[in-house]
């Protein structure tokens, strides 16, 4: 999701690592999976193999950022889990690639020529 990189965020005073989103059945809905972690001796570790699993909707860019972590999203640096921006990155990557358009000689750029990414 983040070029290789975990995402972690903070909430509620715990941390957490985004495992994915997903397309779910409705318009705007999409499935999360999140995991408990915490700092292990300076190595991210989940708390057990339990996997959070919500269904949200996202209308926005503002309410994708919010599930990335938003203000609260952090990166794990020289053992500590300190307040970061990979959800804007994250964000930002995803804006760039939203659509790759694939237009052979003489094609008009639509639908039928544009792959979602």
């Amino acid at each position: 999701m983040s070029d290789g990189n975990p995402i972690y965020y903070y909430e509620n005073g715990r941390h957490y690592q985004l495992r994915s989103i997903k397309k779910a059945e409705g318009d705007h809905r999409y499935t999360i999976e999140k995991v408990q972690v915490f700092n292990s001796n300076g190595k991210v570790k989940a708390i057990d193999d339990t996997v959070t699993t919500e269904t949200v909707t996202i209308n926005s860019l503002w309410e994708l950022y919010k599930i990335l972590g938003g203000c609260f999203s952090e990166n794990f640096i020289n053992g500590e889990f300190v307040y970061g921006d990979t959800s804007l990155y994250t964000l930002v990557n995803y804006v760039n690639n939203i659509g790759r358009t694939y237009v052979t000689e003489g094609e008009r750029v639509g639908e039928a020529t544009t792959e979602n990414y």
